[in-house]
């Protein structure tokens, strides 16, 4: 009914005058940022991953994306020929931070021919994000630590940039920043690669060890 309501006043059809509440929808219990941290640490770390499935890991924990839509992601969303190297989330491409580009690079360096960032075993198929979903769990990549990674994402970032940026419905990223209730008056750039705590965590290569 309330739905109904906040259309019918978008379409004039009701008095202007009448002030309807603002729905909240229920939002998933993050992780810690700490928490969130480890695992982007442990990514960056671990031998047991593949470069192809630490990437993915890194996209989630990072940059808060589904695994459903990084299994889609093209070879063309990524340009490494930049300095910084770019990634496309959502409508225009941003610049990747310098750590998650190192194993963007380890990726492509490995990966089979063709237009998918993720390739699946099938030729010209993209990964299955179900199995690539449950690889990734075992090592802490869960929709909690996305949400974690959305939540820190949406205190650093007004709404409407945010959501063009990572590919996020603009509602979904205003209504989660209205839960958060934090003031966003700065533009805390993703550009800087001050993004989501990660930019103290360096390599295994970098740090030996």
């Amino acid at each position: 009914m309330l739905s109904f309501l906040i259309w019918a006043k978008q379409q004039r059809l009701i008095d202007p005058r009448i002030s309807l509440p603002v729905p909240k929808t229920a939002t998933a219990n993050g992780m810690t940022t700490d928490q969130r941290i480890g695992v982007v640490r442990h990514l960056l770390n671990v031998d047991e991953l593949s470069p192809g499935d630490r990437l993915a890991g890194l996209l989630v924990a990072v940059y808060a994306q589904p695994a459903t839509k990084i299994s889609r992601m093209r070879r063309d969303d990524v340009d490494l020929s930049r300095r910084p190297a770019t990634v496309r989330l959502g409508q225009r491409a941003i610049e990747l931070d310098e750590h998650v580009a190192v194993v963007c690079a380890e990726h492509l360096a490995t990966r089979n021919a063709g237009g998918w960032l993720f390739p699946g075993r099938t030729a010209g198929q993209p990964v299955s994000s179900h199995g690539l979903g449950e690889r990734l769990r075992l090592h802490g990549v869960t929709t909690e630590a996305r949400v974690s990674a959305l939540h820190d994402l949406t205190r650093q970032v007004p709404s409407t940039i945010l959501a063009d940026l990572i590919g996020y419905n603009r509602f979904v990223i205003a209504n989660r920043a209205d839960v958060l209730a934090e003031p966003w008056q700065l533009y805390a750039a993703l550009a800087a690669g001050d993004l989501a705590g990660a930019r103290d965590v360096k390599p295994k290569a970098a740090t030996g060890g």
